[in-house]
């Protein structure tokens, strides 16, 4: 015998699009009666509050689902990707048929309030041997918030000093970057991009961080 109990719960009205992920293909499916519940705000690590973690639990009757949720996969809800993670990711009950999801907004535990997009050089090079980079955009309007980690001086080719910065960039999405390949990053509040040359990339196969990707500016970049 199997009770339906989302069906007695007057609230599970929400509206919630759940994602299988898989290598074979995504799978998704919308349904429009689901309940959620905020778990509360936490600081994810010491960062004055800027780092937070807003947890959604999302419950939905398992019967309303071909497929069973597991870690990694993901609910759109209210506009916002929550990604299923942690201990807890996955729970319910088979005699009260529903499944019970906790997700985190990786976008908005990190504050990414910036945006990014990544330009691809396609070289070519004249007959008098200048090369024109030729950049086309592949990644538009990428959530990203800007790290700074570290900030040397050194001498230039003509002997003045020349200061490079290095940052990470934490991305709200999956990108595949290559040597090469340039951000343009333009921050919160602000309406001119600024150039930051890749340099390498990390995290962006765990479903419980952020990816990162290493960027560096030189003093006089555009």
């Amino acid at each position: 015998m199997q009770i339906n109990s989302q069906d007695m719960i007057p609230w599970a009205d929400e509206t919630i699009t759940i994602t299988s992920v898989r290598v074979s293909g995504n799978v998704s499916v919308t349904l429009n009666n689901a309940a959620t519940y905020r778990s509360g705000k936490g600081e994810l690590r010491a960062s004055g509050g800027v780092y937070q973690s807003n947890d959604v639990k999302f419950k939905f009757a398992q019967t309303d689902v071909p497929f069973e949720p597991k870690p990694g996969d993901q609910i759109t809800w209210k506009g916002n990707t929550y990604t299923l993670f942690g201990p807890l990711a996955v729970g319910g009950s088979d005699f009260l048929n529903f499944w019970s999801c906790m997700g985190r907004n990786l976008v908005l535990a990190n504050d990414l309030y910036d945006t990014c997009d990544v330009l691809r050089p396609d070289a070519t090079t004249d007959a008098g041997g200048k090369r024109t980079p030729n950049f086309s955009t592949v990644y538009t309007g990428v959530p990203c918030r800007l790290q700074e980690e570290e900030n040397t001086v050194g001498a230039d080719d003509q002997g003045g000093l020349t200061a490079r910065r290095r940052f990470t960039a934490y991305v709200g999405q999956r990108l595949y970057l290559r040597a090469g390949d340039v951000l343009r990053v333009t921050q919160a509040g602000t309406t001119t991009p600024l150039l930051y040359d890749f340099s390498g990339s990390a995290s962006f196969d765990r479903i419980d961080y952020l990816g990162e990707v290493t960027v560096y500016r030189t003093a006089g970049q555009g």
